[in-house]
């Protein structure tokens, strides 16, 4: 029989309780990675506005349940079709009129929405505590502006300085990239014409 000592020192014998240290280390890890992962899922979650999701939502969905809303007319940016006016499924104080564009798959790229300009604090508040501001101008006097961001949708306000109204629109990053380039034809267009005449 082996002396009680090389018992002790055998392998399966030297077993020891994890320290405190060790058990600290995995919970912290294990609290990091389910943090991230959660961080994940909420920057690629889908972007809402109005029970409609931008990008996925499409044509026939918004008249099926906004009935009231109008014809707009083809949108020159996207070449989709546009909706426009109220609906009573639209519950939120201060809104005054809406504006949604498609793309020519008919797809939701834009709603634009009009509110009392004295709702600026909250609605920035609002968007705030749920997308990642890219930039902001509000002055205590003057037209306030701020971005938001969230995957592949901006989401914009613009409350003009003379005006009663301020606008938050949630575009795509394709309608914006699109409004921009056909912006910046239109302008050398109109520069040429100017040119033109001298």
């Amino acid at each position: 029989m082996l002396p009680a000592t090389l018992k002790l020192q055998h392998p399966l014998t030297q077993w020891r309780p994890p320290s405190l240290r060790r058990f600290r280390w995995l919970w912290q890890t294990t609290l990091t990675v389910a943090m991230v992962m959660g961080f994940s899922l909420g920057l690629y979650a889908d972007v809402q506005s109005l029970g409609f999701t931008l990008g996925k939502t499409d044509y026939k969905t918004v008249t099926q349940q906004a009935p009231s809303l109008k014809d707009g007319g083809i949108n020159k940016y996207s070449n989709g079709k546009m909706l426009k006016g109220m609906s009573k499924q639209f519950k939120i104080q201060g809104l005054k009129d809406t504006l949604f564009i498609f793309d020519k798959q008919e797809k939701l790229a834009v709603i634009m929405m009009t509110f009392n300009k004295h709702q600026f604090d909250t609605v920035f508040g609002y968007l705030k505590s749920k997308y990642a501001l890219q930039s902001k101008r509000i002055p205590f006097v003057g037209s306030k502006r701020a971005v938001f961001k969230k995957e592949d949708v901006k989401i914009k306000m613009n409350a003009p300085h003379l005006s009663f109204d301020m606008d938050v629109m949630y575009l795509t990053d394709k309608f914006d990239r699109d409004y921009k380039r056909i912006q910046r034809l239109e302008q050398r267009q109109k520069n040429k014409r100017e040119q033109s005449q001298f």
